[in-house]
C-alpha cells in the first residue's frame, strides 16, 4: 500500500491552481463513442482519425477565459489522447490545433475529468 501511495505521489501533478489541489483526480480523454459517430470524441482531419495537438486550458468556470496552460499532448494516429491527473471539479477548456495548418483548430469549452469508481 505505502508504494502505491508514493507512487501516487510522485505521479501528481502540481495543481495549485486548483480550488480543491488535494481532491479527487481524474482525467480528459478522446475516445470514440461506441455508441454514436465512431469519429465522435477523437481528433480528426477530414474525417480521418489524426494526430494533433491537444491543450488543456483551466477556466474558473465553464464559460471565462482560460489562466493556465495545464498540459499539451499530441494524439495517437487513431485520433485517441488523454490528459490524466487532473483535479475533479474544476473546469477545463480543450483545444485542437492543426500543426498542419489543413483545417482550423477546434475548441471545446467547460469540461470536467472523468473520475473512475475505486
Amino acid at each position: 500500500m505505502a508504494s502505491v501511495v508514493i507512487t501516487q505521489l510522485l505521479r501528481r501533478r502540481a495543481a495549485d491552481w486548483a480550488a480543491d489541489p488535494d481532491g479527487p483526480r481524474g482525467y480528459l480523454a478522446g475516445e470514440p463513442d461506441p455508441e454514436g459517430d465512431e469519429l465522435a470524441g477523437i481528433v480528426s482531419v477530414n474525417s480521418v482519425p489524426a494526430s494533433r495537438w491537444v491543450e488543456c486550458w483551466h477556466q474558473i468556470t465553464p464559460a471565462s477565459t482560460p489562466d493556465v496552460l495545464v498540459d499539451a499532448v499530441f494524439s495517437a494516429p487513431d485520433g485517441t489522447y488523454q490528459i490524466p491527473d487532473l483535479p475533479a471539479g474544476e473546469y477545463y477548456r480543450l483545444i485542437c490545433i492543426d500543426h498542419e495548418g489543413v483545417w482550423e483548430s477546434q475548441i471545446a469549452e467547460g469540461r470536467q475529468p472523468y473520475v473512475p469508481e475505486d
